[in-house]
């Protein structure tokens, strides 16, 4: 009991340590902590297996947590490669490609993805309809992660490069993620993250704009039930664009061959419960999201990955 005691001690120094320089990170690189947000397509970067649970994975292992808190990819035993399709509302789509190097000196993440955010109609002040015009918007991102693990905690940074292009106009931006991860027992893992610290602000012909920064503290917890491994998983988020969230989500090792997930989040009143399947056939890996909205139709996301 004392020795868990002391962990958990040396965790909230730790973590005390992780807000003062993440907070300062934020206040130096972007001014100030409030503010117009763009790149809101970074939200559709997550992994299926995230999504699937809600994003409740700020205390999760691997690299398809890496999104959620760059400190996952310090527990990333094996070279790894995914790819993955999103498909949201009306025509927006995602696609993404992540992989993770461990090496003796800490774990290596890279991802790229791009969106396609689907076609508007063009209007005027003289003509606010019917122009028979169109535009389009699109971005993409890519990023380059670094995660250590000594003892029982992982440290990782991730630095990401962004660009949207909205008809003919086009900004860039660059931003950072940072975490931290704590094994206080074989059962409970705890975690925190800073992620999409803008590190120069975007700007848009006259306007400027930060990232959606987002803050998370969250734990997981494994168990079993009916000789079966389950891990459960509770966030709670404070993007920089709205109040406070809380996600949980669950996975349910049926066999070493499937798995079964489920998340709900307070995000949104239109999409809280999420869904997905984990197939995995010996080094092949293959994750189905599935998010139903109540007023906008449905939500699917698919990754087919490769270990090492």
């Amino acid at each position: 009991m004392n020795c868990r005691l002391l962990n958990l001690n040396h965790f909230m120094k730790v973590l005390s340590t992780f807000f003062y320089i993440v907070l300062s990170t934020a206040v130096v690189a972007g001014d100030e902590f409030v503010g117009t947000n763009a790149f809101d397509f970074t939200k559709l970067s997550h992994s299926a297996r995230s999504e699937a649970v809600a994003n409740a994975l700020t205390a999760g292992k691997g690299l398809s947590a890496m999104s959620i808190n760059p400190a996952a990819l310090s527990y990333q035993n094996n070279v790894e490669l995914y790819v993955q399709q999103f498909q949201g509302l009306g025509d927006t789509t995602f696609q993404s490609v992540f992989a993770a190097l461990p090496t003796e000196w800490g774990t290596i993440g890279v991802d790229f993805g791009m969106a396609q955010l689907g076609t508007m109609e063009r209007t005027t002040l003289s003509n606010r309809s019917d122009t028979g015009l169109s535009f389009s918007d699109s971005g993409y991102r890519v990023g380059i992660g670094y995660a250590k693990l000594m003892g029982n905690l992982g440290f990782g940074s991730k630095i990401n490069y962004y660009q949207e292009t909205l008809d003919n106009q086009k900004a860039q931006g660059a931003g950072l993620d940072l975490g931290i991860s704590y094994k206080l027992n074989e059962h409970l893992h705890l975690g925190s993250s800073l992620t999409q610290i803008t590190l120069k602000k975007i700007k848009y012909i006259d306007t400027e704009a930060l990232l959606p920064t987002t803050f998370r503290l969250g734990l997981s917890y494994k168990t079993e039930l009916m000789n079966n491994a389950l891990l459960l998983g509770l966030d709670w988020a404070s993007p920089q664009d709205s109040a406070g969230v809380w996600n949980t989500g669950a996975e349910y090792i049926l066999n070493p061959f499937l798995t079964a997930r489920m998340g709900y989040s307070t995000y949104s009143d239109q999409a809280q419960w999420t869904m997905g399947l984990g197939l995995n056939i010996e080094k092949i890996s293959v994750d189905f999201m599935y998010k139903p909205s109540r007023d906008f139709g449905q939500s699917y996301l698919v990754s087919f990955g490769v270990g090492l």
